[in-house]
C-alpha cells in the first residue's frame, strides 16, 4: 500500500538532481504496551530528531500539536488527528514559482481540464475536488523523480507524494486558493496495524482556515492517518533543494511509545 523509500537518500537526490517521492521511508514506531488499536483521535507519544529545539519552534505552527516535553534529542508530543495550522496566509501562497510553477502551459492544460470537469459550487468543496482531481490524474505512481517541479508533474502523470503535493499546491494556485507543500511524517493505522512513513501533503486556505489535502492517500478508504509535520516547503526558488535536505534535520528517526489521550 505505502511507497517505501530510503528518506536520506531521497534527501540527498533532491539536492544533488534538484527533481522525488506519493510516500517515502518507513520510520520506527512502537505501540505502547498497554495501548490497544484503534487509537482516539489524541495521542501522545516520543519522536527523536536531529535538531529537537528547530522542531519545537516549528511545532508551534500548528494547534493541537503539543510538545510536552524534550530531553535530550527526544520529544514527547500530543496530537489530535484535527489540528490546524495557525500560519498567516502570504503572498507566496498564491505565487507561482520555480517549484510551483503553475503559469507553465502544461499546468494551464491541467486547470482548464480541471475546470471544465470539475463544477464546485461552494467553496468548502474545492479542496475535496482538487484533491480528488489530482489523486486520479497521477496514474503513473513512481520514485525515480527526485522532486519534480508541477510542469513536469503535470506533463509525466507520474510520482509520489512529494509530487502528488506540488501539483497539488499548483492547481489550488491557480484557482487562486492560498496553498503549502507540508513534509513529515503519517502514523497509518489499517488492519490493525499501526505503522509509520515519511509522507508529503498539502495545506489549503479555504473559508478563513487551512485545510489539510492529501491527494496521494485519498482514496485508502481503509486506513486512518495521524500527520505530523517537520517542514514546511517554504524555499520554492532554485535553491529549494538545499533548504529541502535541512529538513532532514527535523525529520523524525523514531516514534515510539505511542498511546492514547483521554
Amino acid at each position: 500500500m505505502m511507497r517505501l523509500y530510503t528518506l536520506v537518500l531521497w534527501l540527498l537526490a533532491s539536492v544533488a538532481h534538484g527533481q522525488s517521492s506519493p510516500t517515502f521511508a518507513q520510520i520506527e514506531l512502537t505501540l505502547h504496551s498497554e495501548q490497544a488499536l484503534p487509537l482516539p483521535s489524541s495521542i501522545q507519544f516520543e519522536v527523536v530528531v536531529s535538531k529537537p529545539s528547530e522542531y519545537q519552534t516549528l511545532l508551534a505552527g500548528w494547534e493541537g500539536v503539543q510538545v510536552d516535553n524534550v530531553s535530550g534529542n527526544t520529544l514527547t508530543l500530543s496530537l489530535n488527528e484535527h489540528y490546524v495550522a495557525n500560519a498567516p496566509v502570504i503572498n507566496k501562497h498564491t505565487q507561482s514559482s520555480f517549484v510551483i510553477d503553475y503559469d507553465e502551459p502544461q499546468v494551464q492544460s491541467v486547470l482548464t481540464q480541471f475546470k471544465q470537469t470539475n463544477l464546485v459550487s461552494t467553496p468548502d468543496l474545492l479542496g475535496q475536488s482538487i484533491e480528488q482531481y489530482v489523486s486520479t490524474y497521477i496514474t503513473e505512481p513512481s520514485y525515480i523523480h527526485n522532486f519534480a517541479f508541477a510542469s513536469t508533474v503535470a506533463k509525466s502523470k507520474s510520482g509520489d507524494c512529494t509530487e502528488f503535493a506540488v501539483l497539488t499546491a499548483a492547481l489550488a494556485r491557480g484557482l487562486d486558493v492560498p496553498a503549502r507543500v507540508v513534509v513529515g511524517s503519517v502514523l497509518v493505522e489499517v488492519d490493525k496495524t499501526l505503522e509509520a512513513f515519511g509522507h508529503a501533503w498539502n495545506e489549503l486556505y479555504i473559508e478563513n482556515r487551512w485545510q489539510r489535502i492529501d491527494a496521494a492517500l485519498t482514496n485508502q478508504q481503509n486506513a486512518r492517518v495521524f500527520y505530523l509535520p517537520s517542514y514546511v516547503l517554504d524555499n520554492e526558488g532554485p535553491g529549494y533543494a538545499l533548504a529541502l535536505g535541512k529538513s532532514m534535520f527535523t525529520l523524525p528517526q523514531r516514534i515510539t511509545d505511542v498511546r492514547g489521550l483521554k
